[in-house]
């Protein structure tokens, strides 16, 4: 099998993915020696264009990456909003070994704007939903950010650009449950490389994917050890994932991921109820 192949896609899946506290509560804090040796590594990977030397900030790593040979790829299933869709043809061990086989290093903390700064910065209509489960809160209202980025000359950059401009909701219970919310432009790409076992469905109307127990590892001294051995990292729970892809009046495509340890039937509920 190859190496991983990072496209804009996983690059920009990751960086929305960056609210640490709201949106990956509980994560534990990446050492400085781990992060620092993950930051030399991104660093040799020669990213393209402008993203050569950009690095995801992260504390907790989810199984989100699309990699493997052309061989191993499953031919495009379909096309929404005009991007091909495919999901990858990978046995669920293979695709769990190539995502974690590079840990993402820790950037600075996301510095997030208020309520009302997010509603004139976002470039995207903010939705909120109107069902949670029973016994879920808002723990605040959407706050917006923008990732960062680490650049070889530069050392790390907040990237203020509209297509890296996230929103960010977490609702939560008293007995630990979660649901998160990441709202954010789509960026424009020639193709999507679905996880396997992807199931892509209609939500509301707008095209959706859904990914059941997706798995989740610390990012720890331990875990970056065993990915060097090729073993898989500890997983330290499964979370439901379900993305729509939303057209909006001005052509742009809405992002809106929801994320938790509840049921998919939840996520889907609660997704509904912002529309």
């Amino acid at each position: 099998m190859s190496d991983v192949k990072w496209f804009d896609a996983d690059i920009d899946r990751c960086l929305r993915a960056l609210s640490i506290e709201d949106v990956m509560p509980e994560t534990p804090t990446v050492t400085p020696a781990l992060r620092t040796r993950t930051l030399a590594r991104l660093h040799r990977k020669r990213l393209p264009g402008r993203w050569k030397g950009v690095a995801a900030a992260a504390a907790a790593v989810f199984v989100l990456l699309a990699y493997g040979s052309q061989s191993s790829w499953a031919g495009v299933t379909e096309v929404i909003l005009g991007i091909p869709v495919r999901v990858l043809n990978l046995s669920r061990e293979e695709w769990l070994r190539g995502a974690f086989s590079h840990w993402l290093a820790m950037g600075p903390e996301t510095e997030f704007f208020s309520p009302e700064e997010t509603r004139e910065l976002a470039p995207f209509p903010i939705r909120t939903p109107t069902w949670v489960p029973e016994g879920f809160a808002a723990r605040h209202e959407p706050m917006g950010a923008y990732p960062w980025g680490h650049y070889p000359d530069e050392g790390w950059q907040r990237i203020e650009q509209d297509e890296f401009f996230f929103v960010t909701q977490t609702y939560a219970s008293d007995e630990g449950g979660h649901v998160s919310i990441i709202q954010s432009l789509r960026r424009e790409t020639p193709q999507l490389d679905l996880p396997p076992g992807t199931e892509i469905i209609e939500v509301a109307g707008h095209p959706a994917f859904l990914e059941r127990d997706v798995p989740v590892a610390r990012a720890d001294e331990e875990n970056e050890a065993r990915s060097r051995l090729g073993l898989l990292p500890e997983i330290v729970g499964h979370w439901n994932t379900l993305e729509l892809w939303v057209q909006e009046a001005d052509g742009q495509t809405t992002s809106i991921k929801l994320s938790g340890d509840v049921s998919p039937e939840i996520l889907i509920k609660v997704a509904e109820s912002m529309f």
